[in-house]
């Protein structure tokens, strides 16, 4: 990308390079970074590649708290086989790329569409939240926890974020699960799921505990959750399941089974080489004084 105005940018492009598999196996994503060359010269240049493919050894090279590699998962996975030619092809618009690995150069779509999200899940969940929904031995704990308490006659209440719980505990014989879903986007996914699996009977999903009146409230014998919530930004701010549980408390039976019953907060001391750099005086940077903005880091560091 020439951004000094050589030539025109193109806002949308696609390009392919032939590449050899050098093992047995199954190719499911593309592992990049980039270069950003910062003057006309070519002699000042930032990337954030690993330290393995760095143009200076990995003793030089220059501090990143923020850029990183990237991956980009392909459309479907290929199995290759060792020394096997394939077709790598790459996109990109104003805004994204993506990528596609081929087998035969015919199969190649020099115009295929980005995989944008049209399920809302991708655009709801971040990547560790979709990581943690597909960790089958969590998943599995859970599963089992709430078997222990289903009968036919459970009536529960799920209290969180995307949370498939409520369905699980429907299809383990819940004759009512009410699941709380107070962002916009996890209401209309959970939505999906209870209509795909034809639950509208036994799950109702509603966006608030305030549209759960008292003969509901009553009636109910498990609340459980992960606990998740997206607002948590941080791990331990998901204990405000244990608020929600504690609003309702009142309303609901003394006799009402929790889940989880309990939490604990474990913490350690971490030392980062580098850490300390994000607060530190800049002072001269190319010859440019960095007065105003130090001041403003100092500002920072004395209400911390």
């Amino acid at each position: 990308f020439d951004w000094c105005g050589g030539t025109p940018l193109v806002f949308r492009e696609s390009t392919t390079k032939r590449v050899q598999s050098t093992q047995d196996g199954v190719a499911q994503a593309v592992f990049m970074w980039w270069d950003l060359v910062m003057d006309m010269e070519g002699q000042v240049t930032l990337s954030c590649a690993p330290h393995w493919a760095h143009a200076s050894s990995p003793q030089n090279m220059p501090w990143r708290d923020h850029w990183m590699q990237a991956i980009y998962y392909f459309p479907r996975e290929v199995s290759v086989a060792r020394g096997e030619e394939l077709t790598l092809a790459a996109y990109h618009d104003e805004y994204s790329l993506w990528f596609n690995l081929h087998k035969d150069i015919s199969s190649y779509d020099p115009n295929m569409e980005s995989p944008i999200c049209t399920c809302y899940l991708h655009v709801s969940c971040s990547r560790t939240r979709i990581g943690s929904i597909n960790n089958s031995a969590r998943n599995q704990k859970y599963l089992e926890a709430l078997r222990e308490h289903m009968t036919p006659d459970s009536v529960c209440l799920c209290l969180g974020d995307g949370n498939l719980l409520g369905i699980a505990a429907s299809n383990m014989g819940a004759s009512k699960v009410y699941c709380v879903e107070r962002n916009s986007l996890t209401f209309r996914i959970m939505q999906e799921f209870v209509e795909c699996n034809r639950l509208q009977d036994k799950v109702m999903v509603v966006s608030s505990v305030d549209h759960l009146d008292n003969d509901i409230l009553n009636k109910v014998t498990v609340v459980f959750g992960e606990p998740h919530f997206f607002a948590a930004l941080l791990p331990w701010q998901n204990i405000h399941f244990w608020y929600l549980k504690d609003k309702l408390s009142p309303m609901l039976p003394n006799n009402v089974v929790l889940m989880p019953r309990g939490a604990t907060l474990w913490a350690m001391p971490v030392e980062f080489e580098h850490l300390w750099k994000i607060r530190a005086p800049l002072h001269l940077v190319e010859g440019f004084s960095m007065t105003h903005f130090d001041k403003l880091i100092e500002v920072s560091v004395s209400r911390n």
